[in-house]
């Protein structure tokens, strides 16, 4: 039976109307193109145009680079979808309400989609959710198994896209988000969770709450399906029992429950002999207590090993070939926006990463330590005061041992208040703690900076949102229009 919170979607035809509010956001631009695909008339509004918009635009999709209450009012929706940075007295949605048109979360049509779909795989958890299912979308394309992906970010396997649409409805895999809640929309035949760390706590009581939430997201998977969960830490210490009880208590037949990590720490499916080649890791896939294959990842970084695992855990519950798969992750080379290369600047090599929370900027930092490099010289952007705010002292021990460090403002695209926050404070307590960090205005502080210390061997590291990570794909032109 599918709950009414998805009837707006359900009840659509081939040609009905759907306008997307936010429809550049990266998630929201994906889903347009399925619905696209699925023969729908689509339009969407976006103060930020971009070349996902583009390729809509070129399709014949109608792109606002505005919020106007006439776009609504002209378009005539079936169907209006929200993303949720965008507020409540936004004009577009007023004149929706107004109107009487349908208005639902992106979560709730998302969550419609997983209803679609015989086999479903969401992968949540609060770091690597991207790279994970970028992952598991490389070994679907490679294997030729028909799949629509749904990924947080462009992928080269998508042609630029962020989505990948497959011919039947056979699998649909994508990323589950915890912000907001939004992941309780969305049905599973397995479901994956990577770890639960500290993050969205405007949305959460608290941890338990937070921890709470994803053994809600378990329960959502169906009986004959499968949860994947870490073997040990991650902040998912005793999830596993936690998970059975909450399907116990509700009178539920709970799904096949597997872990994943290290093979020594008991993992159902793990790493064993892990070691590294110029900064890349080198492991021996162990499955079943059986030998599956060696692989050797594109991509640095411990945690990127327990990524890889989480994605093959994902493809042995679907009862797909492992070794296959394996073979298939040594030519994963990322997703956009994920340690991606981005050109060198006075001999220094640039990448960019979207690491913006302490956790995830950490992990990043130790993986670049291992690759062969001189200095390595850190520019940061927090994303959201609110982030800023509740993990000020974790930002401050994640960056404060960095030997070159340059922090840009704070950005935001859903908040109203700063609280009080600023990138100068953090600067401030980064070296009061024994940091040397400097505060950048924008683009060209950031250029003036890097120039007067970069040297050849060095790495730039450009951590954050799309905003900064823009800043290095800007530096790496420079050095091509000076060649």
């Amino acid at each position: 039976m599918i709950p009414n919170e998805f009837e707006p979607i359900t009840s659509l035809s081939h040609g009905s109307r759907i306008y997307f509010i936010g429809i550049a956001g990266i998630s929201m631009v994906g889903l347009a193109e399925i619905a696209l695909r699925r023969g729908f008339v689509i339009a969407g509004s976006d103060m930020h145009a971009s070349d996902r918009t583009r390729r809509l635009r070129e399709r014949g999709c109608a792109i606002y680079a505005y919020h106007s209450r006439d776009n609504i009012l002209t378009f005539r929706p079936d169907l209006v979808v929200r993303s949720a940075a965008v507020p409540a007295n936004n004009p577009e949605i007023i004149a929706t309400q107004e109107a009487g048109f349908p208005l639902i979360d992106r979560s709730i049509f998302l969550g419609a989609l997983t209803r679609q779909y015989v086999n479903v795989v969401n992968i949540a958890g609060t770091h690597g959710k991207t790279t994970t299912t970028g992952m598991l979308a490389h070994i679907m394309i490679e294997n030729q198994i028909d799949a629509t992906i749904h990924l947080g970010g462009q992928f080269t396997d998508f042609d630029g896209s962020s989505v990948h649409i497959g011919e039947s409805n056979n699998l649909f895999i994508s990323e589950a988000c915890e912000y907001n809640r939004s992941f309780l929309h969305f049905r599973s035949s397995v479901a994956c969770i990577l770890n639960i760390d500290r993050d969205h706590m405007e949305c959460f009581t608290d941890m338990a709450d937070l921890r709470q939430s994803f053994v809600d997201f378990a329960q959502l998977t169906d009986s004959d399906g499968t949860v994947i969960l870490p073997v040990k830490g991650l902040g998912c210490d005793g999830l596993r029992e936690e998970i059975s009880t909450a399907f116990l208590d509700a009178g539920l037949t709970a799904p096949r429950l597997i872990s994943f990590g290290s093979y020594e720490d008991g993992a159902d499916i793990g790493f064993r002999d892990l070691t590294y080649d110029r900064g890349y890791p080198v492991f021996t896939l162990i499955a079943d207590n059986r030998e599956i294959a060696e692989i050797r990842l594109s991509i640095p970084g411990e945690h990127n090993v327990g990524n890889a695992v989480a994605a093959l855990a994902c493809v042995w519950a679907l009862n797909l070939d492992l070794a296959a798969a394996a073979l298939a992750m040594n030519t994963f080379n990322g997703v956009e926006g994920r340690f991606t290369y981005e050109g060198v600047f006075y001999g220094a090599r640039i990448y960019s990463d979207y690491a913006h929370h302490p956790g995830a900027i950490t992990a990043t930092l130790k993986a670049v330590e291992r690759l062969p490099v001189g200095k390595i010289h850190t520019v940061c952007q927090p994303l959201t005061y609110t982030r800023l705010k509740l993990l000020f002292n974790d930002y401050v021990r994640a960056l404060r041992a960095s030997e070159s460090l340059l922090i840009c403002e704070v950005y935001t695209d859903r908040e109203q208040s700063d609280l009080g926050m600023s990138s100068r404070l953090l600067v401030e307590a980064i070296n009061q703690d024994g940091g040397r960090a400097e505060f950048c205005t924008d683009y060209e502080d950031v250029k003036k900076r890097l120039t007067a210390r970069c040297q050849p061997g060095d790495i730039i590291l450009f951590l954050g949102p799309e905003e900064v990570r823009h800043y290095g794909h800007l530096l790496g032109l420079e050095q091509r229009r000076d060649a």
